[in-house]
């Protein structure tokens, strides 16, 4: 009586071959997809500026605004640095203006405004009253204290500084009455502290 052999895999080893390559096939399409999504983030996340102790540095290790470096004065494609949303700094051109800055045009600017009782609304009408009056390379911040809205404008690594106070009541007005000593480099600089906190110096 002849023997009949049958070769090949059984039934039970199709099946586990079967999940063995849609394993594998799961892995590669997870793997996969996790790479996309990691790219995805890269060029989402690629032109956002990190913030440092200090100041700010753009992705490709350059300096940002508040840094005290070169993007201080020029930012970007020479259009001034980028300024987050909401923020009150407004770097207006790309150069230190020569000399003085049109202190009698910044008050003129921010006398014209209409009282705003929200910080938001204040500040960004502040900032953007006072750019249309200054050089390019002004720094331009605002803030509103309890009872006024303070402008100030200057030209960082000089003592330019110009401090516009807009009561809530009453007509806007220049402040000097601070140490010029505060403008020097590593000092607050030129910023509505000057009159909203007043530094004493001896």
């Amino acid at each position: 009586m002849a023997s009949t052999k049958q070769g090949g895999i059984g039934w039970g080893g199709k099946v586990a071959i079967g999940v063995v390559v849609a394993v594998v096939g799961a892995v590669v399409l997870v793997a996969a997809a996790f790479l996309h999504g990691l790219d995805e983030w890269a060029d989402a996340n690629r032109s956002l500026s990190v913030p440092v102790p200090g100041g700010t540095t753009t992705p490709d290790g350059s300096p940002g605004p508040g840094s005290g470096g070169a993007a201080d004065r020029a930012g970007p494609e020479g259009d001034g640095p980028e300024v987050a949303p909401g923020n009150a700094d407004q770097w207006h051109g790309t150069a230190a203006p020569d000399g003085p800055l049109p202190a009698d045009d910044v008050v003129a600017s921010v006398a014209r405004l209409p009282w705003d009782p929200s910080a938001a609304g204040a500040r960004a009408a502040g900032v953007a009253a006072v750019e249309r009056v200054v050089p390019a390379g002004t720094l331009v911040q605002a803030e509103l204290g309890d009872d006024a809205l303070v402008v100030t404008a200057g030209v960082p690594g000089t003592s330019e500084c110009v401090v516009v106070v807009r009561p809530a009541q009453g007509k806007a007005f220049l402040f000097s009455d601070f140490d010029r000593i505060l403008l020097a480099p590593g000092e607050g600089g030129c910023a509505p502290y000057l009159y909203l906190a007043p530094v004493t110096t001896h």
